[in-house]
């Protein structure tokens, strides 16, 4: 498995410790299983064997945070994607966006921001495919979130 060496991760850490940001998308969350602090980097992540979803089905994303510069403007909406669930991990995090899940019987975070020392971090769970990311408030999370990672606002 391809890895990081303890170089990279340093500087990585650093480079978000230090107040830049980082985006993390789709299954990116289950990369470098080996390294502990990707997990508070990445807020949640992907556990191989634990981590799941059900089928493929449209399902409804509830927009938990409308004050955010990411959220801002978004309503509730119907996603076509797989819908992630059971990702693992305590660190803090701002739910922006979730969807009740018929696989894990639980509400599960599908976008979200956190703080990194002085760093912004960004998930966000959708991107299955093309299809998926076709919404277009889809894709105004991740264009806003990326941009908020990147600089600390959204214009």
């Amino acid at each position: 498995t391809p890895t990081l060496s303890d170089t990279a991760k340093e500087n990585l850490l650093n480079f978000v410790k230090e107040g830049k940001g980082f985006t993390v998308a789709h299954l990116a969350n289950a990369s470098f299983k080996e390294w502990p602090e990707f997990r508070n980097l990445c807020g949640r992540v992907w556990v191989m064997g634990k981590s799941g979803h059900g089928q493929r089905a449209p399902f409804k994303v509830k927009i938990t945070n409308r004050t955010s510069p990411i959220t801002q403007g978004l309503e509730d909406f119907e996603a076509d994607d797989e819908l992630y669930a059971k990702l693992e991990g305590d660190a803090p995090i701002q739910v922006l966006a979730q969807a009740d899940s018929d696989w894990s019987k639980r509400t599960e975070p599908l976008v979200y921001t956190l703080d990194y020392g002085k760093g912004r971090v960004f998930y966000e769970a959708f991107g299955h495919d093309r299809k998926a990311l076709a919404h277009p408030s889809i894709r105004t999370l991740i264009v806003r979130g990326c941009e908020w990672a990147a600089t600390g606002r959204v214009n």
